[in-house]
């Protein structure tokens, strides 16, 4: 069931993420708050445990449906203030890299690393968010603006991370 919680906060963000725009001539900020404002609802219909509700609502053209899918090789958790919400790992974005050896320092070998295309990533489309990997993102910086990567991470006492506080672009 939805974390009353946790929806006010969101609700509450996105209320003055409107008055920010509403206030605001520069269309920069304006289009940034307003993918933002995506982004948060996009967390709402995920945080809600009966989707059904939502797809039924969208249907009828009251709200927009956004996805969030997670391209990474491992699940992801997103820890919120009272509730914790995991993406599964529903395929693998990859950049094709290259290493050739450059020169050496002394005795240490000095390799160059060449990025190519990136694999497994679908087109863009409106309306999906896609968590990938912070090489996939960078590789694609200014390109695509669907593309979220992990951000604030929290880690265990071993120092393995074991979650996050919110998702970034580049």
């Amino acid at each position: 069931m939805v974390k009353d919680a946790t929806i006010k906060k969101i609700n509450d963000r996105i209320s003055y993420l409107e008055w920010v725009i509403n206030d605001s001539n520069n269309q920069d900020v304006i289009k940034a708050y307003k993918k933002e404002i995506e982004f948060l609802n996009t967390l709402k219909i995920i945080h809600d445990a009966d989707v059904k509700d939502w797809i039924n609502y969208t249907k009828k053209g009251d709200i927009p449906m956004y996805e969030i899918i997670n391209l990474t090789p491992h699940d992801i958790n997103l820890l919120l203030e009272d509730d914790i919400i995991t993406f599964k790992s529903k395929g693998v974005a990859r950049v094709q890299q290259k290493e050739s050896l450059d020169e050496y320092f002394d005795r240490i070998p000095l390799y160059k690393k060449e990025y190519g295309e990136v694999e497994g990533l679908p087109e863009e489309e409106e309306g999906i968010y896609y968590i990938v990997s912070f090489v996939v993102a960078n590789v694609l910086k200014g390109k695509r603006n669907d593309l979220l990567i992990v951000t604030k991470p929290e880690r265990n006492k071993d120092g393995q991370t074991i979650g996050c506080y919110g998702f970034a672009r580049i």
